[in-house]
């Protein structure tokens, strides 16, 4: 009983079996000189066949047997309370009541209870096993934000001018908040990075700002700042306009050194070992420290630049350009990473006193193709000054009047694929660089260049080409008449033998006869000079007076029929010719177009225009007459 009801579910019997076996060893020793109960008959025994002796052992066993199954339940109410109510720590005592002296009699075999109730007991308990607890998911805590991450965040609040929060590690000083911007970039990447984020490169114009740098920000590499001379070659400022004290500068610096940058040494980095400036070229990648002033504004800004600059120029001043423009004899160049239109890049050009930029030279279009290659990613572009002509779209110009030269075209460039691609940019593609038509709000427009460019050495246009004015054009326009009458003059040749013969057969017949009449000399005179006109432009009249004779107003009929069988079977080729003539002066103009002959592809252009659905004119080419370079309507 104690093992069965043990609170240790390890002590306890591990199931019914062995419980059984135990109880059949408990009987065979209650067998063998155990206890005896006696019993009280309630009815004379039934005697079988057989001898006393039979009866002697039954009863024995009876008794026995009784005993067993009054243990057995009594195990099986502990098992099944123990179930229900054991299991804790602490197992209360069993409230066992007193027996009483009388023993009531032992139950007859027949009301033993069946031997299944012994195997759902065991069910019982095997269900009512309390679950155990599962336990919890553990959610990982949430990563602490970044310095960057929180710069990132803030971003578009700081353009927009807020400056109720600033990012993780940004440091407050008087009237500005500085943050150490830890990768490293060129001077360019961290100037774009810095206006993306409403800042600009720290001015730091005193020793002892700079010392306040070294004594909250460490580094052990120079860190840019907003100290520039590219605005100004040879005289050093900072990003809102104020002169850079010489005494800021580390000890024989500015050098401008042009050993590891031609272009030499032209923005202002802290040196690592003391509060000092010292001089690098653009390319180099340092650390950068960003300022924001606290009331919002920013007057280091690219865009506080470019309007003190077009004040300036306006005023006829001598400007100080945005710090990291490039000189390039003589004008002045400033890429700009922003995302704008054809018509906002140009506008902001425009009023900075500046425009889009133009290559006017071979050393400009270098310069151009060298900054953009370097400067774009793949498939990125930047717009130029260039756009279609609005009377004739065929033609390109730039927007400073010049001659659209020095433009190479991608390969099967300009399309016009969206039919709206008026404008120019200069585009990266693989390991091509080229000039590509867009429409106004381009794909994958990142970037537009600004120049300011000296109009005494802009490339304009000349009047005339090779000097010779329009006898310089007329000569270009033959050589293209020649081409398609020799494709097409001797068909052309044939039809006009036959038609001219038929048309002059009958003119002079009718010359003959108007001689050959009773008429004055003045009537006859002036019939005879009349049909010579005609004659002479190889024309039949549209009919003749009442008073000519039938005959020959039946042969004019007959010429009228005649002619016009001859235009009808020629008029295919005449249509071919004259279409190949066209083509061609297409062709022709997109060439010279793209080699910058702006005079020439503009002739060619107007020639096609004034002779599509114009035959007489086409005739007269094929006829070699003199036709007249075209006119602007």
């Amino acid at each position: 009983l104690k093992k069965a009801t043990n609170a240790n579910p390890n002590l306890r019997y591990p199931d019914v079996g062995e419980l059984a076996d135990d109880l059949d060893k408990l009987i065979a020793m209650l067998g063998v000189g155990g206890p005896q109960f006696a019993t009280t008959p309630t009815a004379p025994p039934i005697l079988n066949s057989g001898s006393n002796a039979v009866l002697t052992r039954s009863k024995e066993k009876s008794g026995i047997a009784s005993f067993v199954m009054i243990l057995l339940l009594f195990l099986g109410i502990g098992a099944i309370a123990f179930s229900l109510f054991g299991g804790g720590d602490e197992v209360p005592e069993a409230n066992i009541p007193e027996e009483k002296s009388e023993l009531k009699p032992a139950p007859k075999p027949k009301d033993l209870p069946e031997k299944k109730a012994i195997a759902d007991v065991e069910k019982m308990a095997d269900k009512e096993e309390p679950a155990k607890p599962q336990p919890k998911a553990v959610v990982p805590p949430k990563a602490a934000e970044t310095p960057l991450e929180s710069l990132d965040r803030l971003a578009q609040l700081l353009v927009d001018g807020l400056r109720d929060e600033f990012p993780i590690g940004t440091i407050k000083r008087e009237k500005s908040a500085y943050f150490f911007l830890k990768q490293n970039m060129t001077w360019d990447e961290a100037n774009n990075f810095a206006n993306r984020h409403g800042a600009h490169l720290a001015l730091l114009p005193t020793s002892a700002d700079l010392a306040w740098f070294h004594e909250n920000f460490q580094s052990s590499s120079p860190v840019w700042t907003g100290a520039s001379d590219s605005g100004f070659e040879g005289k050093w400022f900072w990003g809102d306009g104020s002169a850079v004290d010489a005494k800021v500068w580390i000890d024989k610096s500015p050098d401008n050194r042009i050993a590891d940058n031609p272009n030499g040494e032209d923005f202002g980095a802290i040196s690592p070992s003391s509060p000092n400036l010292e001089d690098h070229h653009r390319l180099q990648k340092f650390p950068a420290i960003l300022e924001w002033r606290l009331d919002g504004t920013t007057p280091a800004s690219l865009a506080s630049q470019l309007a003190r600059t077009g004040e300036a120029l306006n005023n006829k001043r001598t400007p100080i350009f945005p710090s990291g423009t490039y000189d390039v004899g003589g004008s002045r160049f400033l890429l700009v990473k922003d995302a704008v239109s054809w018509e906002q890049g140009s506008r902001i050009a425009t009023n900075a006193g500046g425009h889009l930029a133009v290559p006017s030279n071979e050393k400009e279009a270098s310069f151009m193709a060298l900054s953009l290659r370097s400067g774009l990613d793949d498939s990125g572009s930047c717009w130029i000054g260039g756009q279609r002509d609005g009377n004739l779209p065929e033609i390109w110009k730039f927007v400073t009047g010049e001659t659209f030269s020095f433009i190479t075209w991608l390969e099967d460039q300009p399309d016009n694929s969206g039919e709206d691609e008026n404008y120019l940019v200069i585009k990266k593609k693989g390991n091509s660089l080229g000039a590509n038509d867009e429409d106004k709000n381009g794909t994958n427009t990142s970037h537009f260049l600004i120049e300011w460019s000296v109009p005494a050495r802009r490339n304009m246009a000349r009047a005339s080409v090779n000097g010779k004015g329009e006898d310089g054009l007329l000569p270009a326009l033959e050589k293209i008449r020649d081409k398609i009458r020799y494709r097409h003059g001797r068909a052309y040749d044939k039809f006009r033998k036959k038609y001219d013969g038929v048309v002059e057969g009958f003119l002079k017949d009718l010359i003959s006869s108007i001689k050959s009449y009773p008429l004055g000399e003045d009537i006859k005179e002036d019939l005879i000079e009349q049909y010579e006109g005609y004659l002479e432009r190889k024309e039949l009249p549209d009919s003749l007076a009442d008073a000519y004779p039938g005959r020959l107003k039946r042969k004019l009929k007959e010429a009228k029929e005649e002619t016009k069988a001859l235009e009808e079977e020629y008029e295919d080729q005449f249509d071919e010719a004259m279409q190949d003539y066209l083509d061609l002066l297409t062709k022709t103009a997109n060439s010279v177009l793209k080699k910058g002959e702006v005079a020439k592809g503009k002739m060619f252009i107007l020639e096609n225009k004034v002779t599509t659905d114009n035959e007489d004119r086409f005739e007269k080419i094929m006829d070699k007459e003199k036709v007249p370079l075209p006119k602007e309507a």
